[in-house]
């Protein structure tokens, strides 16, 4: 089984939304900023190797079609830019019966709450900013483009999966009520 294993500035880092990897091997691609793109001349491009962690732009993906099984990631896709564009990577990189297994913010109820988008290379919010953290940055600094309604499941199935939500509650490990969005690429 090849997995691809997506973070927002870890160490673990196999792939990952924004950004050039530091000396612990976190990648950013300043040319968008949060969520990917890279500037001519900044010298990192998606796909290449840095601190042994491998950058990528989950909106543009540099491995094949149908190179992995199974895709996930915790808390990523609320910070890409381009979701709809980022499911559609993710779902041309698994192979046949391959899945995309995630976290998100979630809402109970209610539509995708679309917080900023890009236009014309600028941030433009649309509602409040939110901000997360993360362990590089630190709280309060990585921006989320949405908070996701169950409507995610939706986009999933734009992109071609078949989508589901599922609930797990793990008290041991201090899951209560946790969801974990599934989407699965048909099989050949």
């Amino acid at each position: 089984m090849r997995a691809l294993i997506m973070a927002l500035s870890l160490g673990l880092v196999i792939a990952t939304v924004p950004t050039v990897a530091d000396s612990q091997g976190n990648c950013s691609f300043p040319g968008k900023g949060i969520g990917g793109g890279v500037t001519p001349g900044n010298g990192r491009s998606p796909g290449e190797f840095r601190g042994g962690v491998q950058c990528q732009d989950v909106e543009q993906l540099t491995y094949p079609d149908g190179s992995f099984d199974l895709v996930t990631s915790t808390e990523v896709f609320e910070h890409v830019p381009d979701d709809r564009r980022a499911f559609a990577e993710v779902y041309r990189v698994l192979r046949p019966g391959g899945r995309l297994v995630f976290t998100v913010p979630l809402m109970d109820a209610g539509p995708t709450l679309e917080r900023a988008e890009i236009r014309y290379g600028r941030i433009v919010h649309l509602v409040t900013p939110e901000y997360h953290g993360d362990r590089l940055r630190g709280r309060g600094r990585v921006l989320a483009f949405r908070t996701y309604g169950p409507d995610i499941l939706d986009r999933l199935r734009a992109a071609g999966f078949a989508a589901s939500l599922e609930r797990i509650d793990d008290p041991a490990h201090a899951i209560i009520d946790g969801r974990v969005v599934v989407g699965e690429k048909a099989a050949a």
